[in-house]
């Protein structure tokens, strides 16, 4: 099953999103059958679009949460309180927090903890720098970044990774075939040689309704995350019904 996974980022204002809720569950009915959708939204739209999309296939995630559990934290959201509202996923680690909010690898660990002790999925982003690639570091950023995974699987758990090159996320350039394989392969190959899990490795960095095809036929590759193009029906849905067909063989 290819998966597909949508990150709203900070767009669609409460009711859009609720209404685009409602119109995606009613455009991948037959497709969810063969794929998983996930959108992942702002903390203040968790709870109203978990409550519409209740008792349905189409699941909601944060698109971050807090590495403290409660406390004297103002403006902070938990785990806990994420789980709550609705949400079965958290994306960590996105480049933007990186970039933006200047998150490193030891508040990640904490972060991860914090989701998994709250029963959240967590979804690592990972991915290098232009200037990285070009120096040839790709293997070394991408195995750092994976260090806060848990090297013990828990339970059933499998981990779910998210490779997203910073020089393609919402630039339009696109990391080649062969440059997807090669570290898909390393991200799967490295987790299960720490930890014995056999990790979902999605590709996220400009996936578009005309790129959509060539990216999930790729073995390496178990999804996508998709930023900008999932925030309308007309350029999310194909990529959508791409997953569904490939799912179906």
């Amino acid at each position: 099953m290819k998966r597909v996974y949508a990150n709203w980022k900070l767009n669609l204002p409460l009711p859009e999103a609720v209404e685009y809720a409602k119109a995606l569950f009613n455009a991948t009915q037959e497709e969810a059958r063969y794929t998983e959708i996930v959108v992942f939204v702002s903390h203040s739209q968790i709870f109203p679009v978990s409550a519409v999309l209740q008792n349905t296939f189409l699941q909601v995630g944060a698109q971050d949460c807090s590495q403290f559990d409660k406390g004297a934290y103002t403006g902070e959201v938990s785990a806990r309180m994420c789980s709550a509202a609705g949400a079965a996923f958290v994306l960590l680690g996105h480049s933007e927090r990186r970039r933006f909010f200047g998150e490193k690898e030891d508040l990640l660990r904490l972060k991860m903890e914090r989701a998994l002790e709250a029963g959240l999925q967590p979804v690592l982003c990972v991915g290098e720098t232009l200037e990285e690639r070009k120096a040839g570091l790709v293997e070394t950023i991408i195995q750092n970044q994976l260090s806060i995974l848990p090297q013990n699987s828990i339970g059933a758990r499998s981990w779910i990774v998210a490779y997203e090159p910073v020089w393609a996320i919402g630039t339009g350039m696109n990391a080649s075939e062969e440059q997807i394989e090669a570290v898909h392969h390393f991200i799967k190959d490295r987790i299960a040689q720490v930890s014995g899990n056999t990790p979902i490795v999605l590709y996220g960095g400009s996936v578009s309704p005309e790129n959509r095809t060539a990216i999930l036929a790729l073995d390496s590759v178990d999804g996508v995350l998709v930023g900008g193009a999932s925030l309308q029906l007309e350029t999310f849905l194909p990529i959508v019904q791409e997953a569904a067909r490939l799912g179906k063989h």
